[in-house]
């Protein structure tokens, strides 16, 4: 037996094995979704699918506008800080002027 030979019958060994249409040369595989029936793990799996991501989009969302919400938060509170820093520099300023 050839090298080559060898290395098909391994392959073959391997890859799965599909029937094809004999009209078309295509491999047969059926629409689930023409027909309008998706059963069982096909079913829970998409369910699943959309739970999650719904479940990843909700949690994104959340953290993105609560990370605004502190950045805003933030800016605010430096600003006010330091606004208090004038103050207290005016008040140290009129103490030493008078």
């Amino acid at each position: 037996m050839s090298q080559t030979e060898e290395l098909v019958h391994r392959l073959a060994a391997v890859c799965p094995t599909y029937s094809s249409d004999s009209e078309s040369g295509t491999v047969n595989t059926e629409s689930t979704l023409s027909e309008l029936k998706i059963e069982d793990l096909t079913f829970f799996t998409l369910m699943m699918g959309i739970v999650v991501f719904l479940m990843l989009f909700t949690w994104l969302v959340l953290h993105r506008f609560r990370l605004g919400w502190l950045e805003k938060e933030s800016l605010k509170q430096e600003a006010l800080t330091a606004i208090e820093e004038r103050r207290a520099e005016a008040a140290t300023n009129e103490e030493e002027t008078s």
